[in-house]
């Protein structure tokens, strides 16, 4: 996960969910990271360029219903800040796999680069990894799987997976 000679920053654009700065901060105090709020495009900005001597800035963002055309294109706008912001869409791997395409297929106007599955360890079918990457063609980053943070959060890797799938 994060090695600790890398410096990095916590962003968060969640200001909808009940407690989830608090949450977010209770991570980033664990992982020994600043955490900045924001709720504007100018404010994620601004937070950015505060933090441009980090190597590493991860930007956290509403969870977002797929049906809501409102919602999904406040998000693309906001993550068009910055040309270099790469995209990861969470999905939980316990997500049927129809609503997890349907999921990807309307995220895609914001260009989502990486997939991040969590909750592996919560489902004993895991196809649903493997259709996605397969039909859509697009790379997953990381996996979840467990509780602890950020110890239950692990990079992707072939042998990874197929060791999940087998089990």
């Amino acid at each position: 996960m994060l090695d600790n000679a890398v410096s990095a920053a916590v962003i968060t654009a969640d200001t909808y969910r009940i407690a989830a700065k608090e949450q977010l901060q209770t991570y980033a105090n664990i992982m020994g990271l600043p955490l900045e709020v924001v709720i504007s495009s100018e404010a994620l900005q601004q937070a950015i360029k505060k933090h441009s001597d980090k190597k590493l800035i991860l930007i956290d963002t509403a969870g977002r219903s797929q049906f809501n055309e409102f919602q999904v294109k406040e998000l693309c706008d906001l993550l068009t800040v910055d040309f270099e912001i790469e995209k990861h869409l969470v999905l939980s791997a316990t997500t049927k796999n129809r609503d997890a395409e349907e999921i990807l297929k309307r995220f895609s106007v914001c260009a989502p680069d990486r997939i991040i599955f969590t909750k592996t360890d919560e489902t004993s079918s895991l196809g649903i990894l493997l259709n996605l990457l397969y039909k859509r063609k697009i790379a997953l980053s990381y996996l979840t799987t467990g509780q602890r943070v950020p110890d239950d959060i692990i990079p992707a890797s072939f042998g990874k997976l197929a060791e999940m799938l087998l089990r």
